[in-house]
């Protein structure tokens, strides 16, 4: 299964009109180069093929990106996500389209399950985030909070945010390292080590494969 990642964007972006609204901040930084991505997953690999061209049009969909607007916002921005975040993973990089033969859906469903094959794609995955992270570059008042956790949305969960056994990064949990840094008590910028490392995580398990994907 392909997946015309950027050049469906392009398509998205200059169709509809939307690249006027785009920041010039950002569009502006975007040099000619890339056209599209065609990612294909076997079994157990994540194969991508890049390809070129110099048409400068196609690049400036990037803006549409949070590794680069991001680096446009000059507001205070504390980012919190789990490296191995469960939707990703279950939508993204192992879709159910991309998995005929459902290898995936029992990883899908408990990350305990997976394979040694599937870790390593995953972690991956994990390397291909964290390079989009710190692209953003140095930035005293962003704060940061990237656990190695299967999870998704864990500011929403009470559990998660700050109950007696929520998930700790640096001895630190999510609600404490956010507000020592909104109230300018302690910066906190932390990535979290690779999977299994972290054994606070509340990993996210699955009881139906075929339940909306979240």
């Amino acid at each position: 299964m392909h997946c015309q990642c950027i050049s469906l964007t392009h398509s998205l972006t200059f169709l509809k009109g939307s690249a006027k609204n785009l920041l010039p901040s950002c569009t502006s930084r975007m040099k000619p180069g890339l056209v599209s991505a065609f990612c294909f997953l076997t079994s157990f690999t994540l194969h991508c093929n890049f390809q070129y061209s110099d048409q400068y049009s196609i690049h400036i969909s990037q803006c549409f990106f949070p590794q680069y607007i991001a680096q446009q916002i000059r507001t205070p921005l504390f980012i919190i996500n789990a490296a191995y975040d469960s939707w990703q993973i279950r939508n993204i990089l192992a879709p159910g389209i991309a998995d005929p033969h459902g290898h995936w859906e029992s990883c899908k469903l408990d990350i305990k399950n997976c394979l040694p094959s599937q870790i390593k794609v995953m972690q991956d995955f994990r390397l291909q985030f964290l390079v989009a992270l710190l692209r953003l570059g140095k930035s005293a008042s962003r704060g940061m909070f990237i656990d190695s956790c299967f999870a998704h949305c864990q500011t929403e969960m009470q559990e998660l945010w700050f109950m007696q056994d929520s998930p700790l990064l640096n001895k630190t949990k999510i609600g404490k390292a956010v507000g020592d840094w909104f109230y300018d008590r302690n910066p906190f910028q932390k990535i979290d080590c690779a999977y299994p490392c972290n054994p606070t995580c509340h990993n996210r398990v699955y009881d139906d494969p075929h339940a909306p994907h979240s």
